[in-house]
């Protein structure tokens, strides 16, 4: 950040009240100007948007999602976003509950609080 004294004259106080917001370029992404820039980054720097698939995204270990993909590929898939993580997505369309549900149980236990995973089982 430049220092008026070196380069700029001081502005006049309060012209332009409010003062517009300057973030500088550089250093957009440290405080005090990160709590605002993190929730204005398109209006920042140039971004885009990454499709990641129609479907419903699932955590799995890597060997047991190729093994669905490739068992039943009409139903869980891969698309390139996905490719280095441990997910899956599932057509939900396509899907047969008896099918899905041991599967999203399972993580949901996994996800849950002990009191929640108690509460459900006591049901």
């Amino acid at each position: 950040m430049t220092s008026y004294r070196n380069s700029e004259t001081r502005p006049p106080i309060m012209a332009g009240s409010p003062p517009a917001r300057v973030v500088p370029q550089l250093d957009w992404d440290r405080p005090p100007w990160n709590r605002w820039a993190f929730h204005h980054v398109r209006e920042l720097v140039p971004t885009a948007e990454v499709w990641r698939g129609s479907g419903h995204a699932k955590k799995l270990p890597r060997d047991e999602r190729d093994l669905l993909v490739e068992s039943r590929p009409k139903v869980f898939y891969v698309t390139d976003h996905y490719r280095d993580y441990p997910m899956v997505l599932i057509r939900l369309s396509k899907a047969k509950r008896a099918m899905v549900e041991p599967l999203l149980r399972r993580q949901w236990r996994t996800l849950a609080s002990k009191a929640a995973v108690r509460a459900f089982e006591a049901r």
